[in-house]
């Protein structure tokens, strides 16, 4: 039997290119920002986790989610395992999303947790 979220081949290896691609830039970028603070790996780590949780409590899977959002399904995967680029992590991106989950307050609840302190 086929996990819905399981990608194919093609599809897996495109993932892995680009996790890899993400790893090699976070690794020039990320890990210069001391530990906890905002955009520093382990920040980012907490967000994917804030974002994969959340998702997990609408009962989606990772390809409802990206349809629902209209995102592709890798930028999900990415977000989830704290791999995001900023760009990506703009309010309006992540307010679609939010709304992709069914669940508008998330997006608020988001705000609380990683931006208090802006």
């Amino acid at each position: 039997m086929m996990d819905d979220d399981a990608p194919g081949d093609e599809e897996f290896r495109e993932y892995l290119n680009e996790m890899y691609a993400r790893l090699q830039e976070f690794a020039h970028e990320v890990t210069k920002i001391p530990s906890g603070e905002r955009g520093s790996f382990a920040w980012r780590r907490q967000l994917g986790l804030f974002w994969w949780h959340a998702r997990e409590k609408t009962g989606l899977s990772r390809y409802q989610a990206a349809e629902n959002s209209g995102v592709p399904i890798n930028r999900v995967r990415l977000l989830e395992f704290g791999l995001a680029r900023d760009d990506e992590l703009n309010d309006i991106s992540l307010m679609g999303y939010s709304q992709g989950l069914g669940d508008p307050n998330i997006y608020q609840q988001f705000i609380e947790q990683f931006r208090k302190e802006e």
